[in-house]
């Protein structure tokens, strides 16, 4: 997972929008909002997959939180599931946190 030293300014937020479709590998020390579809392997600080968001691949953060759908495989230290959340995988995170409603078809394994 990445080490964020520096403070963080509200200007580090990236956004993938609705009606953008990314394929490709993304590593960054800032967060990022999903709202349209990104495939391929990524590393955030924080990654949000807001409900019209999709993400398919190998993501690594600090934190994850998800309204919309993921499939693939996440190392996390705190992931937030909410009731509109899809997870499909390999979770492997600190702490969770499922809303009632969500629908996870995944593997979760709990690390320290």
């Amino acid at each position: 997972m990445l080490n964020t030293k520096q403070p963080k300014n509200s200007n580090d937020l990236s956004v993938v929008g609705q009606t953008m479709n990314i394929t490709g590998n993304i590593t960054m020390a800032s967060d990022i909002d999903i709202l349209g579809s990104f495939n391929g392997d990524g590393e955030f600080d924080c990654i949000n997959i807001r409900e019209s968001g999709s993400v398919k691949g190998n993501i690594s953060a600090n934190k994850i939180s998800i309204a919309g759908k993921f499939e693939g495989k996440i190392n996390t230290k705190k992931i937030i599931v909410s009731k509109t959340g899809s997870l499909t995988g390999e979770i492997f995170y600190e702490s969770i946190i499922i809303e009632d409603g969500a629908i996870l078809n995944c593997e979760l394994k709990r690390t320290i």
